[in-house]
């Protein structure tokens, strides 16, 4: 007759061997998709792979998206296309991921970091000044799904 201690082992012994037998590694794959701020072509994506039973990262060779005239911040708006702060230009711009400019806002103030709402009817964008004031311009009609940008900006 087996003793209670060896069932138990017995049972963690046959519940980690069907563990184990039914481990399988999940491979994670994407894009990611980036901005350099030194002028020339300056957005940029990279393939990637995770396996997270290796914990093993690898990026492809990064590819050439567009040539902005600025890039720094870099979000997607929700329908795909890229939206990214323009520097000093005082534009936000609006690329596909293919890297066809699809609208350009005009802001009047420099945009860098972005970031849009839940509802992504609102982009905000910093030029880094302060304190801070709200500002909101209307966008485009082309300009993705949000409607309104909002600027951090403290010259108002």
């Amino acid at each position: 007759m087996l003793t209670k201690p060896t069932l138990i082992a017995g049972a963690v012994v046959a519940a980690l061997a069907a563990v184990s037998s039914a481990a399988q590694a999940t491979d994670f794959t994407g894009t990611l998709d980036y901005t350099l701020f030194t002028g020339g072509v300056n957005v940029w994506e990279v393939s990637f792979a995770y396996n997270d039973v290796t914990h093993v990262a690898t990026l492809g060779t990064p590819t050439s998206i567009a040539s902005s005239n600025g890039a720094d911040g870099i979000i997607f708006a929700p329908n795909g296309d890229l939206l990214i702060g323009g520097q000093t230009s005082g534009n936000v711009y609006e690329y596909t991921t293919a890297g066809k400019l699809v609208a350009t806002q005009f802001t009047g103030t420099p945009n860098y970091h972005l970031s849009i709402n839940p509802a992504g009817t609102a982009v905000y964008t910093s030029n880094f000044e302060g304190p801070p004031s709200l500002r909101t311009e209307t966008c485009s009609t082309s300009m993705a799904t949000p409607t309104v940008t909002v600027i951090w900006d403290s010259s108002i």
